[in-house]
């Protein structure tokens, strides 16, 4: 079969195979919803930054309460490759793990996310961003940090649910990338949720690994929280560590510079412990 690229002023893309990707990731999802009987909020949760020795980690939850119907009626729309005239959303057939996306497609991924066309209104979008700091890592560890983050993430989507429907779900899924579910969720949602609320609330959690693979919600939220954390990364003023190009991440160019200049506030201190600056290459004690 011949290969349609489809190009505008912005991107190139192999159609076909953008197309069937995005098909697999809603696809996933559907199966899942089925299998648990449709859920009434459900949550994509991912984190960035987890291996950086320098800057916060993100996290960042999407959902969309007819997302398989949307997506269902936008693969039939753009089915036909020459009836395909809307760049923005074209671009969600980018929709990939975020580290697959290329940087300067991201931005426009993830406002097309936002953006997805609902013909009857009925559905509504919402995500939420957030962060803990360098400090915070070294000071609580960056496990217990991914987890108050993803916790905070729930807690602002069932905030904003309540919002938007006048009503809390009685049905919550959570889809978690990764090995593990949140640990102790009950009680961290607890610290920001009324108890006769939480009570009201059936919660379920699915880990997925390399869920921003599979999942059209988790790759929606590692994609936010890429563009998020990458854009605070580039606006750090201090540029000699190279942020704009390796986000934090322990590059040979990156600790060449600490070991040059030493390090800053947005460094893990307990992350660079284990380095040796007596030569370039930096190796690691262990």
């Amino acid at each position: 079969m011949k290969t349609l690229t489809r190009q505008t002023k912005h991107f190139s893309l192999d159609f076909e195979s953008a197309f069937y990707n995005f098909s697999t990731l809603v696809n996933h999802d559907a199966q899942i919803f089925n299998e648990l009987n449709n859920p009434e909020l459900v949550i994509g949760l991912d984190e960035v930054g987890r291996g950086c020795v320098a800057g916060p980690i993100y996290t960042a939850a999407y959902s969309c309460s007819d997302f398989y119907t949307r997506a269902k009626k936008l693969l039939k729309t753009i089915s036909y490759y020459e009836k395909l005239l809307d760049e923005k959303i074209y671009s969600l057939l980018l929709l990939n793990d975020s580290k697959k996306v290329a940087h300067n497609y991201r931005s426009g991924l993830c406002q097309s996310l936002l953006n997805i066309p609902s013909q009857d209104n009925q559905g509504h979008i919402f995500h939420s961003i957030a962060s803990k700091t360098a400090k915070n890592v070294d000071q609580e560890g960056i496990i217990e940090c991914l987890w108050q983050c993803m916790a905070q993430n729930v807690n602002e989507l069932i905030d904003d649910y309540k919002y938007y429907y006048q009503s809390l779900p009685k049905s919550i899924l959570l889809l978690v990338d990764g090995r593990h579910c949140i640990p102790d969720l009950q009680a961290r949602l607890h610290q920001s949720i009324a108890k006769e609320d939480l009570d009201q609330i059936s919660i379920q959690q699915k880990n997925i690994i390399k869920g921003d693979n599979h999942s059209a919600l988790i790759a929606a939220a590692s994609n936010l929280a890429k563009n998020a954390r990458d854009e605070y990364m580039k606006s750090k003023k201090d540029k000699d560590y190279g942020w704009n190009t390796n986000v934090g991440y322990g590059t040979k160019k990156h600790l060449e510079a600490i070991k040059e200049k030493g390090l800053s506030k947005e460094h893990r201190k307990s992350f660079l412990k284990n380095y040796s600056y007596s030569d370039l290459s930096l190796t690691s004690k262990e």
